[in-house]
């Protein structure tokens, strides 16, 4: 239906310059200008002053393809290269665009979007003929109906359930798919309330170039109510605020081949209250902050101050005509009086030229934890002075310590005045309901906990800030170095900052447009004061080749090295991704997928073998449970031991626990070799399992046991170092017997190829030749030898590619060997170094396999299909073992490896 209105108009436009261009010699009154039809209610103004070169323009860059991809885009676009079409092919069409601007606005009209475009016509006596073409026009299928306002014609049209309207009034062409906002442009015609009259669109409209590609016009005012179709209800007070900003702005779109600069102008009323005049008197400052912010900062917004002093009388003179100052003064009042201080001359005296709030990139639609206050000190000396003084005085008042720590030389304090930052600055702040701090450089950054404050820290202690990175280094040559206002928003890392704002409907487009949010990087916006305005620098960059993995990855500083596989685990609560892993030190951490420190704990020894997720009380509230040389350990997801743990093993143990779960009930055991030969079964409340009669061993074990139903019955099945197979059932008792002992391969443990038949059930291992045994739960051995291979292989049975047969997969020294069923080799893969980690196994919530290994010599994790295909993204930089989040289907995947010393990188997969 929209391509056979735009059809139409067109054709009326081009009637128009055949047949009106000779009556329009012979008019006496010209038509009015399209801005007399503009209601003063639209919220965004859009001018072309050649629709066909704009058209032509966009057409040639490399992101129309990706804008297409939004639906309402998409027919836009349709529309516009149709009519595109029509103008290149018709002098008359030509001749009237190119002399008359097309405008289009939006409003909000019954709390929906509406849309309106004008043209102004060679004559105003246009009606009667533009009436006559498009009924000459139409077919059949569309249905005309005749209405009128305020005695002007208005033609309807109804295609199947669309409904559109047009009408001619004072030379001006009129069409909207809304009949209110059709009449509301009549009635602009015919009296003086229109964005004509409006003095700050005046003045937006005579700072907007012609020589561009077209001009975008915000009302502040009735932003809100253009918000309101996006945003939660809930919080229409957050973006009620827009309409105080100021009056109007203006700025020229140029599109770029890799985005589009909007420059322009922001105008303000003196007496109405806008936010823009309290920076009226602070010139431009300087950008330096990037220096300190992490390079994965989502979202940031920064103020430029010339004098904080003066900015803090004009902020609260603009508080004074909205309302709102004898509230202000009133709480500011009662903090001093309760605490005894001086808020004001605490808080605000040291601050120098910068301050601003930002956002790392959050999992989550709730981010406290990822947002930072930065304020830059006019003398860093003083401010430490100041700042060390209020919280001594806050102690003193309270008689109680506050909460501190020194954190790899950088102290970290807390300041015991909740909220004090938004109740001083405002809802930028919001988020920051706590005051902890610490001393970065020549800035004062505050978190909301002392975790959140370290994570900061480790990223300026590993380089890791935003002025450093590579893409944010190339967006910010197009931005200009001076600001006092400067708001950045990078599309992919914020999704989840929009998530949190917008509404269901909104959500939703958020989630379909994965590509688009990719492709397009950043946002900045930047406002400087210039004399009785205010100077607008915008930049929408688009950059489809940047590497998501690599842009996004989060680093965590541990406080030592670290050589064993980060482990990832579910959190039953927000059913996002952990982090657990121990250092060298023997300390095991939690973090969560942004690298922020939820706890850590000392142990006395190093943990054996995996990590298990249990779940003991059966209400899908989760613990770890690992086991030490000596102990035991479960602990639950605040770090906290659970009752009756650690428990102190009999003899020390020898090989990693093993848990099982026979009947998937959660009634746990816990089944571990130690030196005294004996192998102890232990409950999950610590207790030795009764009735457990596992015979002692001759010699010690080293891999974990494994456990196997199979036809209904139990084996649960190790081998010890002198080469003995053992098979029992649940309670210890023999069920298979073994006659010789075979020289097992000592890097791996017992493959298990299960099957309905015990027949065809097998336990697979090698020798440190390589030969392979085939041993079935009957007792039947099988041999063969696929190639010789050293006595350092790795060895693993599964059924990789996904048939339902084994393959038999061999990493030796540095090449990777993957034989089919039928014993022929499939693929290999060579490395250029010998591999110091075994291979690792994942298998996806899809059900296929994949292989990761850790080049020692290149610090590289290669990730590779059952085919032998390199997945995509990888080789990623990483030097120990990892983990992937692989059977949590519901959040993206994660990777969680080492990259230094003592950093742990999380990276996120596509």
């Amino acid at each position: 239906m929209k391509k056979i209105i735009i059809a139409i108009i067109t054709l009326v436009v081009i009637a128009v310059g055949v047949a009106g261009y000779i009556i329009y010699q012979k008019q006496i009154a010209p038509p009015s200008p399209v801005a007399k039809a503009i209601s003063t209610d639209a919220a965004v103004v859009f001018r072309f002053n050649n629709l066909s070169n704009a058209w032509n323009t966009l057409s040639a860059t490399p992101y129309l393809e990706d804008l297409s991809s939004v639906d309402v885009l998409q027919m836009i676009f349709s529309d516009a290269a149709f009519l595109d079409s029509l103008i290149q092919n018709n002098s008359d069409a030509a001749y009237i665009f190119s002399e008359s601007d097309v405008w289009a606005t939006i409003h909000s009209v019954n709390n929906e979007q509406a849309y309106c475009f004008y043209a102004q016509l060679p004559a105003v006596n246009l009606r009667k003929r533009v009436d006559e073409l498009i009924n000459s026009l139409l077919n059949d299928s569309v249905n005309i109906a005749s209405l009128s306002h305020r005695e002007v014609p208005i033609k309807k049209f109804t295609f199947k359930d669309s409904e559109s309207f047009y009408a001619v009034q004072k030379g001006v062409f009129i069409y909207s798919h809304s009949l209110d906002l059709m009449k509301r442009s009549i009635e602009q015609l015919s009296n003086e309330n229109s964005v004509a009259t409006d003095k700050f669109f005046q003045q937006a409209l005579e700072t907007a170039g012609t020589k561009v590609d077209g001009n975008i016009f915000v009302n502040f005012r009735t932003v809100p109510d253009f918000l309101r179709v996006f945003f939660k209800e809930e919080l229409k007070q957050n973006y009620g605020h827009i309409s105080e900003f100021g009056a109007w702005a203006e700025v020229d779109i140029n599109i770029k081949e890799d985005g589009l600069m909007l420059n322009g102008f922001s105008f303000s009323n003196d007496t109405a209250g806008h936010y823009l005049n309290v920076f009226s008197k602070q010139a431009p400052q300087a950008v330096e902050f990037p220096a300190v912010l992490p390079d994965n900062t989502a979202s940031f917004l920064f103020f430029g101050i010339e004098n904080v002093i003066t900015f803090y009388a004009d902020y609260q003179e603009d508080l004074g005509r909205k309302g709102r100052l004898e509230e202000y003064r009133k709480q500011i009042n009662e903090i001093n009086k309760e605490y005894g201080i001086d808020v004001e001359l605490d808080l605000l005296s040291w601050i120098g030229h910068e301050m601003g709030v930002a956002i790392v990139e959050p999992s989550a639609t709730t981010f406290a934890n990822e947002t930072y206050a930065i304020l830059r000190a006019a003398n860093i000396e003083s401010t430490i002075r100041t700042l060390d003084g209020l919280v001594e005085s806050l102690e003193a008042k309270s008689g109680v310590k506050g909460e501190s720590e020194t954190y790899n030389n950088y102290g970290i304090k807390y300041i015991a005045l909740p909220k004090i930052l938004p109740r001083l600055f405002g809802s930028a702040f919001e988020q920051l309901q706590e005051s902890y701090y610490t001393i970065i450089g020549n800035y004062v950054v505050f978190g909301n906990n002392i975790p959140a404050l370290k994570e900061f820290i480790n990223s300026y202690l590993s380089d890791k800030t935003l002025n450093k990175d590579l893409y944010y280094a190339d967006f910010s040559e197009n931005l200009s170095d001076q600001f006092n206002i400067f708001l950045y928003s990078n599309f992919s890392k914020s999704k989840n900052i929009y998530k949190s704002y917008t509404n269901q409907s909104a959500t939703d487009l958020l989630d379909e447009q994965k590509d688009l949010f990719h492709n397009f990087e950043a946002l900045s916006i930047q406002i400087s004061a210039n004399t009785g305005s205010f100077y607008n620098n915008a930049y929408i960059k688009y950059n489809p080749s940047r590497e998501a993995s690599a842009s996004s990855s989060l680093e965590a500083r541990l406080d030592t090295t670290f050589s064993v596989a980060p482990t990832i685990f579910v959190n039953h609560y927000s059913d996002e991704n952990e982090i657990f892993i121990q250092d060298d030190g023997n300390t095991i951490y939690l973090l969560n997928n942004t690298g922020q420190v939820l706890w850590s704990k000392k142990l006395p020894e190093k943990i054996m073998g995996e990590v298990h997720q249990v779940d003991v009380y059966k209400n899908n509230k989760f613990q770890l449970f690992f086991n030490t040389k000596n102990y035991l350990y479960l602990v639950d997801r605040n770090g906290d031991d659970v009752e009756n743990f650690p428990v102190k093993l009999k003899s020390p143990a020898t090989c990693p626990v093993a848990v099982f779960d026979y009947v998937k009930n959660k009634d746990y055991r816990f089944v571990i070799g130690c030196e005294d030969l004996e192998v102890y079964n232990y409950n999950k409340t610590g207790k030795e399992v009764r009735g457990w009669k596992f015979k002692k061993a001759k010699a010690t074990f080293i891999h974990p046991f494994q456990h196997v139903l199979i036809k209904g019955k139990d084996y649960i099945v190790n081998y010890d170092v002198d080469g003995r197979l053992y098979g029992v059932d649940r309670r210890g008792k023999t069920r298979m017997k073994f006659n010789d002992n075979i020289d097992f391969s000592p890097n791996n443990q017992l493959s298990i190829w299960k099957t309905s038949d015990p027949k065809t059930s097998d336990i697979i291992a090698t020798d440190t030749t390589g030969k392979i045994y085939q041993i079935s739960f009957t007792g039947k051995v099988e041999t063969f030898k696929l190639q010789e291979f050293t006595g350092k292989h790795y060895f693993k049975v599964l059924d990789f590619a996904g048939d339902n047969k084994p393959e038999y997969i061999f990493f030796d020294l540095n090449q990777l060997s993957v034989f089919k069923e039928d014993r022929t080799l499939d693929y290999k893969i060579r490395f250029d170094d010998q591999i110091k980690y075994g291979p690792q196994f994942f298998r996806y919530a899809d059900g296929s396999w994949k292989i990761g290994v850790v080049s020692d010599l290149t610090n590289e994790i290669f990730l590779y299909n059952a085919d032998g295909t390199l997945v995509g993204g990888f080789p990623i930089q990483g030097n120990t073992p990892f983990d992937i989040s692989v059977i949590n289907s519901k959040q993206p995947l994660t990777l969680a490896t080492g990259t230094g010393d003592n950093i742990i990188t999380i990276y996120p997969i596509e």
